[in-house]
């Protein structure tokens, strides 16, 4: 597997090319809040017309699938559970296993989510004047990282906004693509196979991503790798 795990410690230990300004190319996942949303659970049911309960079972658990999957895309009912960036090549993940007595946090135990919010604002401070690149970060990745530091009482990084808008050193290759037309979305996998990637995201999803991370570490964080490579494909290509 290319990508590294890389805690705090490691974060301040990179070096960052202040001459070529590479760009840093980022991408998060995310999953369900337990602590706020299972109160929030409702009841499901299957119509009251149905008699086999193999079918009912069946219909129940999908409307929980959904449920819980759309609760991973709100950042009041979701959180991180993965941060990925790739500079010059080489692709990272955050680690979180550093959860005791992390430097700049008062509290001696700190959220898993909060370690690797730390961890990015580090990266940010670490990596200097440089591109941060993603796929539809204005309208996902950036406004989800600001409200869950905002949900830890952190701020948000310096020089992320000017006024109304992301500033201009964040390029979302999604805005690159629809040249400035309204609501004109396109899928990474769709645009990555558009400028001639052979396989785009091969047939996977980060749908249930957090539980793909909790039973196979290693096949989530390929799948997080694959991101920040097809993220990089893409820019480069429209870049050129």
């Amino acid at each position: 597997m290319s990508i590294k795990s890389i805690d705090i410690d490691g974060i301040e230990a990179l070096e960052f090319d202040p001459i070529d300004r590479s760009p840093i190319f980022f991408d998060i996942e995310t999953g369900p809040d337990g602590q706020s949303a299972s109160a929030q659970m409702p009841e499901f049911s299957a119509p009251s017309n149905w008699k086999d309960p193999e079918k009912i079972a069946a219909k129940i658990a999908e409307q929980e699938e959904t449920w819980w999957q759309k609760l991973a895309l709100n950042p009041l009912t979701g959180e991180i559970v993965a941060f990925g960036f790739r500079y010059k090549g080489q692709s990272y993940s955050i680690s979180t296993a550093a959860t005791m007595s992390v430097a700049g946090v008062d509290k001696e135990v700190v959220d898993l989510e909060q370690v690797l919010l730390i961890g990015v604002d580090r990266l940010i401070a670490k990596a200097g004047a440089r591109s941060w690149v993603g796929h539809n970060i204005y309208d996902f990745d950036l406004p989800f990282i600001v409200r869950r530091l905002w949900r830890y009482g952190m701020k948000m990084p310096a020089g992320w906004r000017q006024g109304n808008w992301w500033n201009n050193w964040l390029i979302d290759t999604q805005k690159l693509f629809s040249l400035g037309k309204f609501k004109d979305f396109v899928s990474l996998d769709k645009l990555a196979l558009h400028l001639g990637h052979p396989k785009g995201k091969d047939g996977k999803s980060g749908a249930g991503f957090h539980e793909l991370l909790a039973d196979n570490e290693e096949e989530a964080l390929a799948y997080l790798d694959a991101d920040l490579q097809l993220t990089e494909y893409c820019y480069e290509r429209i870049k050129h």
